[in-house]
């Protein structure tokens, strides 16, 4: 823990740069309520808002001329704000190509004439604040009253005569500031009333110029190098909902992510709907000329407990329990051979008195010409040409010539079955390994907001199913062709085929479809309250959102090491009867089986109103939080 440092430069926690918006007709700023509730997911402490106004001196202005210039903040929320602003001036040629200085042969030729002073207060950062905050409704004074030009300004304008052998010489001389424009730029901020500690930058740094940023992005391409953050396909921060917020994210290969939390390095990856910022372990920190940084790559980057460096997501695979951060009753598919003509299959069953009986039966005339629809859709069967049997079997998958199949007793069936593998009563290996590992560091869980990390163990629509109207999605081809051998989960269908045909996010998703899934502490409304610490793993999605390809190799993203490293989502059933889950190196990995050694990387979230009291988010010089 960091609480024994000198408590200076304290500064919320911002994710990305200023919001800016034009300021009102009549050079009035009002500050919106829409505005302000985007900003405070945006940021992990209040919301602040940055509108900016750009005087132009008009073409016909002559010296001694006194323009007008008010500019007012209105405060449109509602909650109390306080209120700052700062000002550029310069001159621009007329071509509009150079900058040119305020003073000309020792004339200041723009004057900027003040008001309402005693209302502002001019500290050393450079900014003006408004001395008292504004309740909801009020508008500030305006510090400016207007613009004035000097009475002896020179514009060229005027013949310059001198007296030579021939007489006297009239002649204009050429000014490169005729035609010039003064601009005063007037920028204001506003942050909630009780968060106002400091004024500081932002992560990503100042992005005045990025007025209109793009935000769409292809996701079938690595992110690719660049200084722009708002570059199409490349690296900076990006935003989308969950939970019909807007949050943020960071993508590509990137350095202004880095924060020093309880004494270890963490990367940022988003912020959350609740304001909260996600961050992910990435090693201890180097001690460089008594300055701490955060440089870990390769092994260094991941966690390590009693002497080992990898671990298996669970010490069993052939059960779809196995992919479970948590799991109950593993039931494990055996090895059928449903091929003999005259079977009948069904895709639902009905249970009376120790019998189960098919309906919506096909019976087996040709597996091959037949098998799309009964890997798809009838799944159910009693391995003979009887439609009443007292064990049913459930196909699971077909992997080739081999057939694999749940047997069902009792009257349970498959819902109930799966219902009963994802109760959430023992842990995985990887959540042992990374409670274990959070304990051992002295992590608090009260520093931590109580976030979500989702085990999605949905499945893609028509897999691990016996109803004919969740197959609809194989009229693609792609998921029908992979569709028949495996089962597919729902963050492969979103990752792999959703993302990689399109190469949009929308069928991505923050949120987790299933409450038994979204593993939380404490919260029972938006979580399934199992976890033992606030702690999980990065999901497929996140990692998409990253700039990771899906089998598409680029190393240009902030979370790559070098090593391959488990995600908390599943990838498939199927290939030899395993469960197998997503993990990353250069590109998302699926085809792990459960008991694939990788590498650790633990996700936490931080609550909103944590505090920076030092750094400025790069390796060298990483966010301290307090």
């Amino acid at each position: 823990m960091l609480s024994n440092k000198k408590q200076i430069n304290k500064k919320p926690l911002l994710v990305v740069g200023l919001l800016l918006a034009a300021a009102a007709i009549c050079f009035t700023v009002a500050y919106n309520a829409n505005d302000a509730h985007l900003a405070n997911t945006f940021t992990m402490a209040k919301y602040r808002v940055v509108s900016a106004e750009e005087f132009i001196s008009p073409d016909d202005w002559k010296p001694c001329d006194e323009t007008e210039k008010l500019f007012t903040v209105k405060n449109e929320g509602d909650s109390d704000i306080v209120v700052r602003l700062k000002y550029d001036e310069y001159w621009r040629n007329r071509a509009d190509t150079t900058t040119l200085p305020l003073e000309k042969d020792g004339v200041r030729l723009a004057t900027i004439i003040f008001q309402n002073e005693d209302d502002w207060e001019l500290k050393e950062d450079g900014y003006y604040y408004y001395k008292t905050s504004l309740a909801p409704g009020v508008t500030t004074s305006s510090l400016f009253k207007s613009v004035k030009l000097s009475c002896d300004a020179n514009f060229g304008k005027v013949n310059v005569c001198r007296t030579t052998a021939a007489g006297t010489v009239c002649e204009k001389p050429a000014d490169e500031y005729e035609g010039a424009k003064y601009h005063l730029k007037i920028t204001a901020e506003t942050i909630q009333a009780d968060a106002t500690d400091e004024w500081k930058e932002t992560i990503a740094g100042d992005v005045e110029d990025q007025v209109n940023p793009d935000y769409d992005i292809d996701f079938r391409r690595p992110a690719i190098d660049s200084d722009n953050l708002y570059l199409k396909n490349g690296n900076g921060i990006n935003r989308m909902t969950e939970k019909g917020q807007t949050i943020y994210y960071y993508r590509g290969q990137i350095d202004n992510n880095n924060v020093i939390w309880s004494g270890l390095c963490w990367k940022i990856v988003r912020t959350t709907y609740t304001g909260g910022t996600k961050i992910i372990y990435n090693g201890e920190p180097t001690t460089v000329d008594g300055k701490q940084q955060c440089l870990a790559t390769g092994t260094a980057a991941q966690i390590s407990l009693n002497g080992a460096n990898t671990f298996r997501f669970n010490n069993n695979q052939n059960s779809p329990a196995d992919g479970g951060y948590m799991y109950g009753t593993r039931y494990v598919a055996e090895r059928v051979e449903p091929a003999v003509n005259g079977y009948v299959f069904g895709n639902d069953v009905s249970y009376d008195s120790g019998n189960y009986t098919l309906t919506n039966t096909l019976t087996l005339t040709d597996w091959n010409s037949q098998l799309s629809s009964i890997a798809q859709d009838h799944h159910y069967t009693c391995l003979s040409s009887s439609a009443t049997c007292s064990t049913v079997y459930y196909l699971d998958y077909v992997n080739g010539p081999e057939k694999y199949a749940f047997a069902l007793t009792g009257g349970t069936n498959f819902e109930q079955m799966k219902a009963a593998m994802d109760t959430n009563t023992n842990d995985s290996v990887i959540k042992s390994t990374i409670d274990a590992w959070f304990e051992a560091k002295g992590l608090d869980d009260d520093e931590l907001d109580d976030a979500v990390y989702c085990n999605d163990r949905s499945y893609y629509a028509g897999f691990l199913k016996g109803k004919t109207t969740d197959i609809g999605v194989f009229n693609t081809d792609h998921v029908f062709t992979r569709g028949v051998y495996y089962n597919l989960t729902g963050a492969y269908g979103r990752i792999a085929v959703d993302v990689s045909e399109t190469g949009s996010k929308d069928g991505l998703r923050l949120d987790c479809p299933n409450k038994n899934d979204a593993f939380t502490k404490e919260d029972t409304v938006n979580g399934n309250a199992k976890l033992t610490h606030k702690v999980g793993l990065v999901t497929g999605d996140e990692l998409t959102l990253a700039g990771i390809g899906w089998e598409e190799e680029s190393d240009r993203n902030y979370l790559y090491t070098g090593q391959f490293s488990w995600a908390m989502s599943l990838d498939t059933q199927g290939g030899d009867n395993k469960m197998q889950g997503f993990g990353w190196t250069t590109w998302i990995w699926g085809g792990n089986g459960m008991m694939t050694l990788g590498a650790v990387r633990p996700v936490v979230t931080l609550k909103a109103g944590a505090e920076v009291v030092s750094g400025t988010g790069q390796k060298i010089n990483p966010y301290i939080i307090r």
